[in-house]
Formats: structure tokens, sequence, C-alpha cells
């Protein structure tokens, strides 16, 4: 789940830049979309994780905002297509991440988070073509 975690941080400030960063009208209200409802995701994602690890040691803000800074994609691509290219990973990384048994608000939770990304990859096609 750690990984889903700073993945989610690393996203929520690759959005914020892509915002920054806006040069119309649609492409802030776009980032508006991309950002909606990551921050509950975000802190959902961290208090779910300390009951399935059963610590929260590895909720250090520094470590977690390291690891996040250490993932964002670097490259010739536009913000706006290395934000998708989290999207798919972070997606990809809830496919192979299957709750146990009785971790049923894992499970929930990876559901919702799933749409969800799917929902933005759809936004940035949209915004893309």
């Amino acid at each position: 789940m750690k990984n889903i975690l700073v993945t989610l941080i690393a996203l929520k400030q690759y959005i914020k830049q892509y915002h920054w960063q806006a040069k119309s009208y649609q492409e802030h209200i776009l980032a508006d979309k991309l950002e909606e409802g990551l921050e509950d995701y975000i802190d959902e994602t961290a208090e779910l994780s300390v009951v399935v690890e059963q610590t929260d040691e590895h909720l250090q803000a520094g470590k977690l905002l390291a690891e996040a800074a250490s993932i964002l994609p670097e490259g010739a691509d536009s913000t706006l297509r290395q934000i998708a290219l989290l999207l798919v990973a972070l997606n990809d990384n809830l496919k192979e991440l299957k709750p146990k048994s009785g971790e049923m608000g894992v499970e929930d939770l990876f559901s919702r988070l799933s749409n969800s990304i799917l929902r933005k990859i759809y936004l940035i096609h949209l915004q893309e073509h």
C-alpha cells in the first residue's frame, strides 16, 4: 500500500504543476478535475495502510515526499502526458495488489480509486484530441 500512497502523492504534485502552468481556461479546469478527490484518496490510503501493515512507521513525511519525488517521470513528454503515465502506473499497481480476504476496506478503496483513475485518463484523452 505504501507504493500506492507514494504514487498518489507524486501524482498530486504533478497535477499541481500542470495547474500552475495552465495556459488556458480549459487546462485550468482540467487540472481541477484531475485533482478532484485526490486528497481524500491520499488520506484514506494512509489510514488503511496503518491498519493493514499494523504500523505507521512508513508515514514519515520526509521519506514519503522523497520517494514521491523519485518516481516523478522525467523526459520530453508534456506534463499532461506524464500525469497520464502516472495514472496508468497507479492503476497497474492496484491490479497487482490483491487485497487479502477480509480486507474489505482496501478492496473498496482500490475499486473506487481505479474507477477515478480511468475517468481521469479519459479526461486527458479528450484534452489531447
